[in-house]
């Protein structure tokens, strides 16, 4: 015994002092889902080393403002000290460039914010002040410069001040200027204005409109305070080796599509979706693109990274605001390097190298493939990023792919769902039916017609046995005779007194079961519900809360109006007239799984009929319990339906009332007890 607690108590120590296997991101890496929720991922880059300003005494950089690579070198701008730090690709610096006149005087830069690296070897360096993009070659001699053109396409009052240069491989160069709205201005090989690209009008709002409106109407004074409406502004620019121009932009109301790929007609060709974060107001400052095709933004505000597939389909999220590794104070631009990731911020002066974890690699590998019709090669990355987050969607997807064109449609059904993707999932059903039913056709035909002759000779002996009804039918029969005949059936259930207490509470049990089963079960092609946050108080709200409520309200509203009914009579009658809704919802139930999304329409028909029939059921259970004409009934349920929503709204203040007083309570115990 004095062993075993020996060695106890020697486990217990080491498992809470031993030091930890593998050291913890100061960051979480996260996507959005299919429902626009955040979800936590693995970890797709992770710090390999932090670039500081200083090394061994020395300042490398003061006010570093923007970077780029070029063939295995990395060029650092530095717009304090005027210089570019060029590294090599393990990030040593292996020289620096000085930029000089031609008769050899320094150059000394207003306010430098962007550097380009072209093909040859020659640096754009865009400065605001003095407002003009330098030329220089590889050694920093300048060799010309793109000062503001003289042109009738330049508009009045135009400022001139460049933030960003690039060049295409035909040599045109593109120059963003700061405050522009009229996108960027080009410039063919030898230096002559030829125009701008990518300008974009004002995006018609209603907020616009209404603004236009006013101003109309209001004096200069008056609408001079009206908020301002622009065009988008393009902040930060990349470019491809397709010459595909890569843009963020910002302006009035921009919530979408604030990054785009634009080609040589100005034409957006990727997802016009949200960039950033969903829910948080974003600053996007810079943009960087993978050879392969992925983007890369970064978000100023936040100090976030995004990443996307060439398509603008969210990969992964990570960083933030902060001093540990992998966070940042003011991060101003990101590039890719030697299949890295970097980031540069000006406030801690350093430069985070992040590399790909192997989930981020099998990510891009299997994405490469699966752009390439590749399934089947993409699947074993696919199946390594699911083995690293079973919920991470997109490899859903590419394995149901794979699955697919092997002609495993069930397979690829299950993997869709994981993907979320109804359109996919719905092609591979229709497969797996189609396939089906060709197996089962020998048998279909005969049991179709078994059925049927069944059926004809069950109608012939029931119309023989027809007799006048005289009273004395049994409860039992009664929810299915007053679903056909609800007029009569419902007026016996009145005068013979034959609702039963047990067949009320039954149906109520499977109303209750139904709406269940309708939220979680419902085939995935028409069910939009999280399967995963059921809450069974809430169910129970929604389904018996608000039939009991509505129950309550109607008694409420009749009582002064001469109904007959007493509450109990409402409550049976009105659960009796749920019979339409529970079958209508079980057929709905079962048919949601036997057709596609092209076939939705039969679903939709079924749901209307559905609600259609049971409102039609409790109008007539109403009418009858309470002895109403047709007009009352309808005066005095909608009435009903008022009074229920004002119970709701009442009970949803006194619920939050309650919520919060508890809430203070709480804390006024908790901060007594400390």
């Amino acid at each position: 015994m004095k062993k075993a607690f020996s060695v106890l108590l020697a486990v217990l120590l080491f498992g809470l002092f031993a030091p930890a296997s593998h050291a913890k991101n100061a960051y979480h890496t996260y996507t959005y889902d299919s429902y626009q929720q955040a979800v936590h991922t693995a970890p797709a880059y992770t710090v390999e080393k932090i670039v500081a300003s200083a090394e061994d005494g020395d300042v490398l950089f003061e006010n570093p403002v923007d970077m780029d690579s070029k063939d295995g070198e990395l060029f650092l701008l530095d717009a304090q000290s005027s210089k570019i730090v060029v590294f090599d690709q393990n990030l040593t610096v292996k020289r620096v460039i000085t930029p000089y006149e031609e008769d050899n005087s320094p150059i000394a830069f207003g306010e430098a914010l962007g550097i380009f690296i072209c093909d040859d070897g020659r640096i754009l360096v865009s400065s605001k002040k003095p407002g003009c993009v330098y030329i220089l070659d590889e050694n920093g001699l300048c060799l010309s410069k793109l000062t503001e053109p003289k042109s009738s396409l330049i508009p009045e009052g135009y400022y001139y001040e460049p933030i960003k240069a690039v060049e295409d491989n035909g040599g045109i160069i593109y120059v963003l200027s700061a405050g522009s709205y009229s996108g960027a201005l080009q410039f063919d090989v030898n230096g002559a204005f030829l125009g701008f690209f990518g300008s974009e009008k004002v995006a018609v709002t209603p907020k616009v409109l209404i603004n236009y409106f006013w101003k109309k109407v209001l004096t200069d004074e008056m609408a001079a305070g009206l908020e301002r409406t622009l065009p988008v502004e393009f902040v930060s620019f990349d470019i491809d080796d397709g010459d595909f121009i890569y843009t963020i932009r910002r302006g009035n109301d921009v919530n979408s599509g604030q990054v785009r790929k634009l080609n040589a007609r100005s034409q957006n060709v990727i997802s016009e979706g949200v960039y950033g974060d969903y829910y948080t107001e974003a600053l996007l400052t810079d943009i960087a693109v993978h050879k392969s095709g992925f983007i890369s933004i970064l978000d100023n505000q936040n100090g976030k990274v995004f990443q996307y597939d060439k398509d603008g389909q969210l990969l992964f999220a990570f960083g933030g605001i902060g001093q540990q590794h992998g966070c940042f104070m003011n991060p101003v631009a990101i590039e890719e390097f030697d299949e890295k990731l970097l980031v540069l911020d000006s406030t801690k002066k350093t430069i985070t190298v992040f590399k790909r974890t192997k989930f981020a690699e099998d990510i891009h590998s299997a994405l490469l493939l699966y752009h390439d019709g590749e399934y089947q090669k993409a699947k074993p990355y696919w199946q390594n990023v699911l083995s690293a987050d079973f919920r991470y969607e997109l490899a859903g997807i590419g394995l149901g792919k794979a699955a697919e064109q092997k002609g495993d449609y069930v397979t690829a059904m299950k993997y869709y769902r994981i993907g979320v993707r109804r359109d996919l999932y719905s092609d591979a059903f229709s497969q797996m039916r189609a396939k089906t039913i060709r197996n089962l056709i020998p048998f279909i035909v005969p049991a179709f017609l078994a059925v049927v002759i069944a059926g004809m000779v069950l109608m012939k002996k029931r119309l023989a046995r027809r007799v006048v009804y005289g009273g004395g039918r049994k409860a039992i029969k009664y929810p299915i005779y007053c679903l056909f005949h609800p007029f009569s059936g419902f007026e016996d259930l009145k005068y013979e007194k034959t609702t039963s207490k047990r067949i009320s509470a039954f149906l109520l049990l499977c109303f209750f079961a139904v709406t269940v089963l309708t939220r979680q079960a419902t085939g995935f092609i028409f069910n939009y519900n999280r399967i995963e946050k059921f809450n069974l108080i809430v169910a129970i709200i929604m389904s018996l809360g608000l039939f009991f409520a509505f129950a309550i309200a109607n008694y409420a509203i009749t009582t002064i109006s001469e109904g007959k009914g007493s509450f109990k009579e409402i409550v049976m009658f009105l659960s009796y007239a749920l019979v339409p809704f529970i079958i209508g919802s079980s057929v709905c139930l079962v048919l949601s799984h036997a057709i596609n999304m092209d076939e939705d329409v039969f679903y939709r028909m079924g749901v209307y009929i559905t609600y259609v029939w049971t409102g039609w059921q409790i109008l007539i259970a109403l009418k009858e319990v309470h002895q109403y004409s047709f007009k009352r009934v309808i005066w005095t349920t909608g009435l009903t339906v008022i009074s229920l929503v004002i119970m709701v709204i009442l009970a949803a203040i006194l619920y939050s009332v309650f919520s919060q007083l508890f809430s203070f309570i709480a804390v006024i115990y908790q901060e007594l007890f400390l």
